[in-house]
Order: C-alpha cells, then sequence, then structure tokens
C-alpha cells in the first residue's frame, strides 16, 4: 500500500480527501458557517488562508494537514484514503466526491477566466450550494458548466 504521503501524489487523491473532509463538516452542519476556515485553523495549527486555499484547489494539501484534520474531525487518516470511514464504517460515494471537485475546479475557472472574485467563505457557500443542486443528478460536465455560469450571472 502507499505510503500517505505517495498518496498524495495524484490531484485526483487530494480531490478525495478535501472532498471526504468538506462531506464531514457538511454532516456536522459546519460547512459553509462564518469563520470556519478560522477556527480550523486555529484548532489544527494551520493559517486560515491555507486551510481555504487547500479546499478551493489552490494549494496541495500536505501530510500533516491530513494528518491533523483527521484528528480533529475523529476519522482516521485511512478512511480519508480509501473512502470507507473507520470511525463509524461508512463508504464514501467516490461520485459524489467527483462532482464536489468538478463543481469547484468549474467555479474557479469561471472565476478566474472573467476576472471576477468571490470571497473564500462565499466561494466556498456557492459551491456547497452547487453541490446539493446537482447531487443525485446525472449530468455531464458541459451541461454542469453552463448551468453553474448562468447561476454565477445571477449573483
Amino acid at each position: 500500500m502507499l505510503t500517505l504521503s505517495e498518496f498524495l501524489q495524484k490531484k485526483e487523491n487530494q480531490d478525495i480527501i478535501v472532498n471526504k473532509i468538506i462531506d464531514k463538516f457538511r454532516a456536522k452542519g459546519e460547512w459553509g458557517k462564518h469563520g470556519l476556515f478560522a477556527e480550523i485553523g486555529r484548532k489544527v495549527g494551520f493559517s486560515p488562508a491555507y486551510v481555504g486555499q487547500v479546499f478551493n484547489g489552490h494549494k496541495p494539501i500536505r501530510e500533516s494537514f491530513v494528518e491533523k484534520m483527521a484528528d480533529y474531525l475523529g476519522v482516521s487518516v485511512e478512511g480519508f484514503r480509501t473512502g470507507t470511514d473507520m470511525a463509524d464504517g461508512n463508504a464514501c460515494d467516490i461520485s459524489e466526491l467527483s462532482l464536489h471537485g468538478e463543481i469547484i475546479k468549474i467555479v474557479n475557472e469561471i472565476f478566474e477566466n472573467t476576472g471576477s472574485s468571490l470571497s473564500l467563505e462565499k466561494k466556498d457557500e456557492l459551491t456547497g450550494l452547487l453541490y446539493d443542486v446537482f447531487m443525485g443528478k446525472k449530468i455531464d460536465r458541459l451541461s454542469l458548466q453552463k448551468q453553474i455560469e448562468h447561476l454565477l450571472k445571477i449573483i
């Protein structure tokens, strides 16, 4: 089996872990809460800016971040890697994680291409809302991108 360091070398594995962490915060009803990145940073020892950049896909995940987040959330690092949460035995639906990762990528691309910006917390709120809207619907990336672009024009 790969070490955590080797596992984190692939971007898609980092996305899986980030999305699993976000899902844990959603399950606790904390995702989108004002000041969440600052709270996480203070409790796990990273700057709020780094926490936000990791969650938005702008910074790679460090091993220590994964370990501290697992500790903070009360789950195993192995659970993040395998998609199974060893603390509660629930399997993680990788297709759901892919959808959330795609939404984050599309939102970031749109903001970069248009030169627009939102605060990290507002962007997280938007991606969470979009995830909830598209959850459970089979949708291709192009349709998803068009619908997100339309929603962003409304904002």
